[in-house]
């Protein structure tokens, strides 16, 4: 190496362990501000006048109690055969079932059902975007085993707000 990129070299090392100090001072390390939120004297005697810590005499321990014995029943859906009442939007399309008297699936119509990378390949426009497709039981249905019996299916009419499903 000729004396000159010895030179170079030497000074740039040298700049690069100056840098460090010299980015210090031109810019110092922020400060980290004291604790604003902490809650002073919750706890403390001093919050309430007459306060103490200790606990009130009526104060009882905790009792435990054993867990309900009533069985949890599984959904099963009525014997009878299913109505389902569409409702269309601009927006989307619900489908409500009578088993249930729920919402059996929503179809979202801005959103595809598939997005391609980079625009290789067009999507599919009649495929939209579902919501509550592959659920079990519907959403916003209303079960509870015998006592709202739920072997019996709902009905379901359009009203001028909406969709109604009634059983009685």
């Amino acid at each position: 190496m000729d004396r000159k990129s010895i030179a170079v070299l030497i000074v740039c090392f040298i700049l690069l362990i100056l840098v460090g100090p010299l980015v210090q001072k031109i810019y110092p390390p922020i400060p980290v501000p004291e604790q604003t939120n902490r809650v002073h004297g919750a706890r403390s005697p001093e919050a309430l006048p007459g306060a103490t810590n200790a606990p009130a005499a009526t104060d009882r321990p905790p009792t435990i109690s054993a867990a309900p014995t009533t069985p949890v029943e599984r959904w099963h859906p009525p014997q009878q055969p299913e109505q389902r009442l569409e409702l269309d939007t601009p927006e989307a399309r619900y489908v409500f079932t009578s088993h249930g008297g729920g919402l059996e699936l929503v179809e979202l119509k801005d959103y595809p059902a598939e997005i391609h990378c980079r625009g290789s390949k067009s999507t599919n426009d009649t495929a939209f975007a579902t919501l509550n497709a592959h659920a079990r039981v519907p959403a916003l249905a209303l079960f509870g085993g015998a006592a709202l019996q739920d072997s019996l299916p709902y009905t379901l009419e359009r009203t001028a707000a909406g969709v109604r499903a009634e059983r009685r």
